[in-house]
C-alpha cells in the first residue's frame, strides 16, 4: 500500500501527493518487460495477484471502494 498524504486542485487539475513508489507502476513494468520480450515467471504473477488482492481486501475491510483499479494505479515498492 502506498501512503496518501493530501490532494488539492490547482488551475483545474487534481494533484495527489503520495508516498514515493521506487518501483514505479505495474503498467510501466509490463511495458518494459514487453519491450525486452521477456515474460514474468508464474511465481511473480501469483505474487502480483496475491499482493493486489491483499490490498483490495484491506480497502474493503475499511469500507473503501476503489473505483479505478488498473495497472497505472498499481504501484511497485
Amino acid at each position: 500500500m502506498i501512503k496518501y498524504f493530501t490532494s488539492f486542485m490547482e488551475d483545474g487539475n487534481l494533484h495527489i501527493l503520495m508516498e514515493f513508489a521506487e518501483g514505479g507502476d505495474l503498467y510501466e513494468l509490463l511495458k518494459a518487460q514487453k519491450k525486452k520480450r521477456k515474460y514474468f515467471s508464474e511465481k511473480d504473477l501469483w505474487m502480483f495477484g496475491y499482493e493486489m488482492l491483499l490490498g483490495l481486501d484491506y480497502l474493503h475491510s475499511k469500507n473503501i471502494i476503489h473505483r479505478d483499479i488498473k495497472t497505472l494505479n498499481i504501484f511497485i515498492s
